[in-house]
């Protein structure tokens, strides 16, 4: 079912642009993810944040207050866009078409003309020249190449009834049941206090909750690459430890083959080369066990059969403990591997989700092409949040691993209090406490302990269990994985999570 804004709506959106952003200086243009557009503009007064969407079944135009996530590097249409426009002149709409064009200058005084094509299977957005060429596409595809000339484009099938260039005064921007299903509309208000259908002074104000509510991302976002990156390690890693599993049971029978190779040297007499099983007598099981019957190699002699029971014996007793370090190393990987999936989803800006891509590039599971600029990426210091228990001990938290790396290992004293939800991916939590005097009272630890588990994976349970430790226990081994550390001793307390602010 699509979701793309219609006309009659997007000529109430142009209204309210043409009362408010007609010379307007461009502050800030950002591309959050391969559909979308958000252009800041100022003025004079205050600040708007126009949202242009070109994903398909979704395509719209408005302001927003919402504050989406960009990548660390803006991309190429983005990047076009912040160096051609300063001035926004103009707001237009082609009437009875879900066709939108912003006039702007640029910074040499050059005429420039961005064209939101909101309709059909691909909305699209072109910068044009003042004569119509084509300078570039959001989307490039033949008719929107850097060079052609624009064809305006004609919406298939007739304008819907009432759409206009003009918006209806007795008609306000909605958003009504039809069929059961959410619509944003343009409607009269009806008459009386029994009509609670929500109804809104602005077109943005209900395009923003209409889309907001949604919950639907645009195609290629910085985030959903990044879970798509994380999503794929997981995969390899479960796929791995699959493999350590069933190298690991063969090897257990190292202990089989050495008695089938002592069983074997006890039997000789029965044994001739050329013979491919034998069967014998287990003098390791008792009187009363069944014969054992032992596999040979035809080519060797019975002696050499056992030597060769041996070997394969010795070899599974030495690479059984690689293969329990190599299981040990991809929990580990997997355990961070799930932290760094719920920073990702608790990232909350362009920053973050860099330093979350930086660290993935030094574990080598992002692209080098597609790394971030090392000098634009936020310290560890500054994904580190600050809060006071209720008895006004100072509460230290991190929101990624590498944050939660210096907490632990710059931050946390000896005889602080370190915090972490069992079993669960989540925060290092630190409740500053080895200067008080005297016990530090359970409402502060509990409460630290609350804060811990709303900040990790637990956060949506009713209670969850948190590890309690002092920070002399804590310690980060050699080789560790960001954010992983060793806690030797610790207590748990039980909690419901509490989510920070």
């Amino acid at each position: 079912m699509t979701k793309s804004m219609d006309s009659v709506f997007l000529a109430a959106i142009v209204a309210e642009l043409q009362a408010l952003l007609p010379g307007s200086q461009v502050s800030k243009v950002c591309q959050p993810d391969a559909d979308t557009l958000i252009l800041h503009l100022w003025n004079g007064r205050a600040t708007h944040s126009l949202l242009i969407g070109a994903t398909p079944g979704r395509a719209r135009m408005h302001l927003t207050q919402s504050r989406p996530a960009n990548p660390a590097a803006p991309p190429r249409f983005c990047q076009l866009l912040r160096a051609r426009l300063r001035v926004l002149t103009a707001v237009r709409q082609s009437p009875g078409q879900r066709l939108a064009e912003l006039a702007f200058h640029g910074p040499d005084g050059a005429a420039y003309r961005l064209l939101a094509e909101l309709h059909g299977r691909r909305p699209n957005l072109l910068l044009l020249t003042a004569e119509g060429r084509i300078i570039d596409a959001l989307h490039r595809r033949p008719g929107a190449l850097p060079g052609e000339t624009c064809q305006a484009p004609q919406a298939p099938g007739a304008p819907p009834a009432g759409a206009a260039a003009e918006p209806r005064a007795e008609l306000q921007p909605a958003i009504l049941e039809r069929d059961g299903v959410p619509r944003l509309v343009m409607a009269p208000r009806p008459v009386g206090d029994q009509h609670r259908e929500p109804f809104f002074d602005r077109p943005s104000a209900a395009a923003d909750a209409y889309y907001l509510a949604d919950a639907t991302v645009g195609r290629g976002s910085e985030r959903a690459r990044l879970q798509t990156l994380v999503s794929r390690a997981v995969k390899r890693c479960n796929q791995r430890l699959q493999r350590i599993e069933a190298e690991a049971a063969a090897m257990r029978q190292g202990e089989d083959w050495q008695r089938m190779g002592e069983l074997l040297l006890a039997h000789l007499h029965q044994v001739r080369r050329g013979m491919t099983e034998v069967e014998v007598d287990d003098l390791f099981a008792g009187a009363d066990a069944p014969r054992r019957r032992i596999p040979l190699d035809a080519r060797l002699s019975p002696q050499e059969n056992a030597q060769r029971l041996f070997q394969r014996s010795k070899k599974a007793r030495r690479g059984l403990p690689h293969a329990e370090r190599r299981r040990q190393e991809t929990h580990e990987e997997l355990a961070w591997l799930a932290s760094v999936e719920l920073a990702l989803e608790t990232a909350a800006n362009g920053p973050e989700l860099a330093a979350i891509a930086a660290e993935l590039a030094e574990a080598g599971l992002l692209p080098k092409d597609r790394q971030p600029p090392r000098h634009r990426l936020p310290t560890p210091v500054q994904g580190i949040r600050e809060s006071r228990s209720p008895g006004g001990y100072t509460i230290f938290w991190g929101t990624r691993n590498r944050a939660n790396d210096y907490l632990s290992r710059h931050l946390c004293r000896a005889g602080d209090l370190w915090f972490h939800a069992l079993d669960r991916p989540g925060c290092h939590l630190v409740l500053r406490c080895a200067e008080a005097v005297g016990p530090v009272a359970e409402a502060d630890i509990l409460y630290a302990a609350a804060l811990a588990a709303g900040c990790s994976r637990a956060a949506g349970e009713g209670k969850a269990e948190v590890m309690v430790a002092e920070g002399r226990h804590v310690r980060k081994p050699q080789g560790a994985l960001p954010g992983r550390v060793r806690v030797d001793q610790f207590r748990t307390v039980r909690v419901a999570p509490l989510q920070p602010g």
